[in-house]
């Protein structure tokens, strides 16, 4: 094998020790020597390797988005594939980035975020949020039938992916509220199982109602326009 050479080791350990040291204390509390100092490098190595700070952060935001979607794509399924099968792919990927013990930073660092926007933000968004959102879209689309409002269709979208942010982003919680719930490949595969099985039950239920307020609705267009013309002898 190849040995890499001594400065891109060293960017490298840099970019790991920083996604570490800003998911823990967040962009602004974060210091260049306590990032050195994990990345057992001397304190100038940020400025000779990334110029400052920001920029340092900006490519932690880059190596982040591009490892996590190498190693978790959002891809549904293969073309043909079930509804069902796309959204437990769905399901899956967006958990294993974050409980993924390779990328545990990574979902820290996504927290840190959404509590303290940086100027990065809009980078995370665009880069891979979004079309992870729309795939989970257009396979919520497939349950709930082409006649939901476009409303109707982001809540129940919205209302997958919660069930998914719930788990990363309240760990601390549920641990203290239920300790017998351990983290494990195990539990994982369940809770995967779970939220796919609970949310494909609640959008079919979606559909049902969704069809028949339509139908109530043809039903009382159809009298008010039997009266207009006079015709009341139309069946209930």
């Amino acid at each position: 094998m190849i040995e890499k050479p001594a400065a891109e080791d060293t960017s490298a350990r840099l970019l790991q020790a920083a996604g570490e040291v800003f998911a823990e204390y967040g962009f602004r509390a974060a210091t260049v020597r306590e990032i050195c100092e994990r990345a057992g490098a001397n304190v100038a190595a940020v400025n000779y390797h990334f110029r400052d700070k920001e920029t340092l952060y900006g490519e932690v935001i880059r190596y982040a988005s591009q490892r996590v979607a190498e190693t978790y794509p959002f891809d549904p399924g293969p073309k043909g594939a079930s509804a069902e099968f796309r959204l437990r792919a769905l399901v899956r990927t967006y958990l294993m980035r974050f409980f993924d013990q390779n990328l545990a930073w990574y979902g820290k660092l996504i927290c840190r975020e959404l509590a303290e926007p940086s100027s990065f933000f809009e980078r995370i968004v665009e880069s891979d949020v979004r079309h992870y959102a729309q795939q989970l879209t257009d396979t919520v689309r497939e349950f709930v039938g082409p006649g939901i409002s476009d409303e109707q269709l982001r809540m129940c979208s919205n209302s997958v992916a919660g069930q998914c942010l719930l788990y990363p982003y309240t760990r601390l919680i549920l641990a203290r509220l239920y300790p017998d719930d351990v983290i494990s490949a195990d539990f994982i595969d369940r809770l995967i199982d779970h939220i796919t099985g609970f949310s494909i039950a609640g959008l079919r239920n979606t559909r049902r109602r969704d069809a028949g307020r339509r139908k109530r609705n043809h039903k009382v267009a159809t009298r008010a326009a039997a009266r207009r013309t006079g015709d009341g002898n139309l069946r209930p």
